[in-house]
């Protein structure tokens, strides 16, 4: 909230404020249920900084895009939520990352971590957990969409052909199965 209110000013704080949430996020003695808030706290420093962002681009994707795909076997039931939690926030705050760069035509530079990316929708798309949860679908299919929308022109066939994948057809078939079975709320 305070990133969102002081909004380019935080510019002058964000070298400070992302290498300490870094920091916490490498933290292996920090429990694994804080790092969601941490990467929440990210993203809205993210929005704030606009396409200024782009200066922790290589630190921010490299080890939110690890956090996420993670996986734990045996998962207990918290384990399994903090699981949704941790990957809903790095898809939220990838979302985030490209739409900040997009508002300066710097998007491509997100791309850079295309591989990363789909290995995080491959994780999700082998975690029977993660195709059960609306939230994880939901901002799994909303980051596939920005990434097409936003994708230049001369390179959008080629994305598109790479998302044509069994993971990408797999998580959005799960997402249709999943809205076409939920209840009205």
């Amino acid at each position: 909230d305070m990133s969102r209110g002081i909004g380019l000013r935080m510019q002058q704080y964000a070298d400070q404020i992302v290498g300490i949430l870094l920091q916490q996020l490498m933290n292996q003695a920090l429990p694994l249920d804080l790092k969601p808030a941490i990467i929440e706290c990210l993203s809205d420093v993210v929005l704030s900084l606009g396409s200024s962002c782009e200066r922790y681009l290589g630190h921010v994707m490299r080890i939110v895009l690890q956090a996420g795909a993670v996986q734990v076997k045996d998962a207990d039931l918290d384990t399994q939520d903090t699981l949704e939690e941790l990957r809903v926030a790095v898809l939220e705050i990838c979302s985030a990352t490209l739409q900040s760069l997009a508002l300066e035509k710097k998007q491509m530079q997100f791309m850079n971590y295309y591989g990363a990316i789909m290995n995080l929708f491959s994780v999700i798309a082998q975690d029977v957990h993660a195709l059960k949860s609306a939230t994880i679908l939901k901002n799994t299919v909303s980051l596939i969409g920005d990434m097409v929308q936003t994708c230049p022109p001369q390179s959008k066939m080629q994305l598109l052909g790479q998302l044509k994948t069994q993971v990408g057809f797999g998580i959005v078939r799960s997402a249709r199965q999943h809205k076409n079975t939920a209840t009205p709320s």
